[in-house]
């Protein structure tokens, strides 16, 4: 029977033997947040340079700073069959002001109204935008983000810890308020926004 002692010296020198072979090394991470992908190949291999992600450990200062936009998709049931509808919101991360508006579809012209309607009732200037890299915060959304003189930021994929304000006010929202109403957003969004609101 060995002690051990001797069984610990075992595996630090096979933890030192492994760390010192170089296929097991993990490559350096690099400093560069605007990575050039090449996507879709075809005969002239196009590049694409993706969007700028939130830095990491980054907290707002001051009302306005930083804004997040995210979407809720609500299902129907089995009454009304095949039919979808979508709740964007906007919460500032700061100041904790935050507004919900029904859409009926996923496209960016509904997102890009949301934007208008928060800019007449929110006092501050948004500087960065926070969503995900759906359609729905694309086209009509990001060019009206861009004339404002603000910074989109988007989140990784399955990642919404990044957008966490956001995401902890659609899990509310849909806990204490869509969950009783989901009838009346199917049938009537005007009156659900009346509700909202």
């Amino acid at each position: 029977m060995r002690s051990c002692a001797f069984s610990g010296r075992l595996v630090r020198a096979a933890r030192a033997d492994l760390s010192q072979r170089s296929t097991l090394r993990r490559p350096a991470k690099s400093d560069n947040h605007l990575k050039l992908v090449k996507h879709r190949p075809t005969s002239s291999s196009r590049v694409r340079a993706q969007g700028q992600r939130k830095p990491k450990g980054y907290s707002p200062k001051a009302p306005g700073e930083c804004v997040g936009v995210d979407t809720i998709e609500i299902h129907d049931s089995d009454i009304y069959s095949g039919l979808r509808r979508y709740v964007v919101t906007f919460k500032d991360m700061h100041s904790h002001f935050a507004l919900s508006v029904a859409v009926p579809s996923k496209r960016a012209k509904h997102t890009a109204k949301l934007w208008h309607i928060t800019r007449a009732c929110h006092p501050f200037k948004p500087q960065c935008v926070l969503s995900e890299n759906g359609s729905e915060f694309k086209a009509e959304l990001l060019q009206i983000v861009l004339d404002d003189g603000a910074v989109r930021w988007l989140t990784y994929p399955k990642c919404p810890k990044m957008n966490s304000h956001a995401e902890r006010f659609n899990r509310t929202l849909q806990e204490e308020f869509i969950e009783f109403h989901n009838d009346l957003l199917l049938q009537d969004i005007k009156a659900f926004n009346n509700q909202v609101a």
